[in-house]
C-alpha cells in the first residue's frame, strides 16, 4: 500500500488539484486594496527622515575618533589663526606705508618695529620673524594631521550627532581650561586675566574661521582681513566680561560663595558656567553669520548653544577639580556659625579640646 499525503486522505486528490491555492488573508477576509500614493511612495528609514543617515562606506564614529577629530580642530584651528596673521604681515610689508604700519590696529608693536626696520634697509629681525611663524604653523598643522582620524560617518540619530560633536569640542574646551588654569587659580586677580586673555584667543579663532570661509567664497587676503575684523573686537566685547564671570566662579567660587554648602556650590558653579558657555556660543554663531552675510535659523542657533552648555560644564567640573587639587578646601566658617566641609573633616580626624582634656584627666 502506497502512502498518500494527508490532505488527499481527507479531500481527494482530484479536489486538490481543482482548488486553487488561497493565500491566508484572502481567506480571512480580502485583500485591502493599497492607494496609489502609499504604493508609489518610497520607504524612508527613521534616521533618515530626522536627518543625516550614516555612510555605509565609512568606518562608524566612535569617542575616541571624536577626541582625535576635536584635537586635531583645536591645533589646525591654532596654525589658521597663526597663518592668517603672518599673511597680514606679509602685506603690510609688500603694499603699506610706513604711517599705515605705525597706526595699523592689527599689527603689534613688535611687528610694526620688525617692518619699519625692514622698509629702512634692516630685514633680518622681519625676515627671523616670518621664518620662526612659518616653523611653528608647520608644526601645529603636522600634529593636527598626526591627530586626525580620517573622514568616519556620522550617527544615525540626531542625538547620537549632538552627543558626537559635544565630544569633539572636548580637546577645545580642555586646552582652554589648561590656559586659563596656571592664573585662574592664583586667585580672584588671576581669575580675571586669565578671562580676558581666553577672550582674546577666542576671538581670534573665531575671526580666523570666518577669514577662511571669505576666502574660500573667493575674497582676497586684504578683503577677507578687513571684513572679519569686526568678528574679532565683537567677540572680544562679549567674551571678556563673562570668561572672567566664569573663572571666577569655577576657580574662586569657594571664596566668593562662602555662604553657600558644598553641594549647592558645586551646581550653581556647573549651572552657571554651561548658561554662560551656551550664550557665548550663541553670540559668536550670530556674530560669525552677520560677517559672512549668511542667516542664523534658530535650530542653528540652538544647536551652538547646546554644544556650549556641555562644554561650560565640562569646563566647570575640570576647573572645580583643579582648584581643589591645587588651593584644597579654603571654605571659612559662615556668619550663622555653621560648621564648613573643611571643618567637619578636621573635627572627625582630630578629638576635640575637651576631649583632649578628659584624657590628660583621666592620665
Amino acid at each position: 500500500m502506497t502512502r498518500r499525503p494527508l490532505d488527499e486522505i481527507m479531500l481527494g486528490g482530484a479536489a486538490i488539484a481543482a482548488a486553487p491555492r488561497r493565500p491566508l488573508d484572502e481567506i480571512m477576509g480580502g485583500r485591502e486594496e493599497i492607494p496609489d500614493w502609499a504604493a508609489a511612495r518610497p520607504k524612508r528609514p527613521l534616521d533618515e527622515i530626522m536627518g543625516e543617515t550614516a555612510e555605509p562606506s565609512l568606518p562608524g564614529a566612535t569617542v575616541g575618533k571624536g577626541l582625535r577629530r576635536g584635537t586635531a580642530n583645536t591645533l589646525g584651528g591654532k596654525a589658521d589663526v597663526l597663518a592668517m596673521n603672518t599673511a597680514e604681515i606679509e602685506h603690510a610689508r609688500d603694499n603699506m606705508a610706513l604711517e599705515d604700519i605705525w597706526g595699523s590696529n592689527s599689527l603689534t608693536q613688535v611687528e610694526k618695529a620688525a617692518l619699519i626696520r625692514a622698509a629702512q634697509g634692516d630685514g633680518g629681525a622681519l625676515e627671523d620673524m616670518l621664518q620662526g611663524r612659518a616653523r611653528m604653523e608647520g608644526r601645529l598643522r603636522r600634529a593636527a594631521d598626526a591627530a586626525d582620524p580620517g573622514e568616519y560617518a556620522p550617527r544615525k540619530t540626531a542625538a547620537g550627532r549632538f552627543g558626537q560633536a559635544i565630544v569633539e569640542n572636548m580637546p577645545y574646551t580642555l586646552m582652554g581650561l589648561a590656559e586659563n588654569a596656571p592664573l585662574a587659580l592664583l586667585g580672584p586677580a588671576g581669575a580675571a586675566i586669565g578671562g580676558v586673555m581666553s577672550a582674546a584667543n577666542e576671538a581670534q579663532t573665531e575671526r580666523a574661521d570666518v577669514y577662511n570661509e571669505l576666502k574660500r567664497r573667493g575674497m582676497g587676503h586684504e578683503e577677507a582681513y578687513r571684513q572679519s575684523d569686526p568678528v574679532n573686537w565683537q567677540n572680544m566685547a562679549a567674551l571678556s566680561a563673562s570668561n572672567i564671570a566664569e573663572n571666577l566662579l569655577t576657580f574662586a567660587g569657594n571664596r566668593i560663595m562662602p555662604g553657600a554648602g558644598r553641594i549647592a556650590r558645586i551646581a550653581g558653579t556647573l549651572a552657571g558656567d554651561a548658561l554662560m558657555e551656551g550664550a557665548e556660543e550663541g553670540v559668536q554663531k550670530l556674530v560669525s553669520d552677520k560677517a559672512l552675510g549668511d542667516k542664523t535659523g534658530l535650530k542653528e542657533l540652538l544647536y551652538e548653544a547646546g554644544i556650549g552648555a556641555a562644554s561650560g560644564a565640562l569646563f566647570g567640573a575640570g576647573g572645580m577639580a583643579a582648584d581643589r587639587i591645587v588651593n584644597g578646601r579654603q571654605e571659612p566658617v559662615t556668619a550663622a556659625g555653621n560648621v564648613t566641609d573643611a571643618e567637619a573633616d578636621s573635627q572627625s580626624q582630630s578629638p576635640t579640646e575637651g576631649q583632649s582634656t578628659a584624657r590628660v584627666r583621666q592620665i
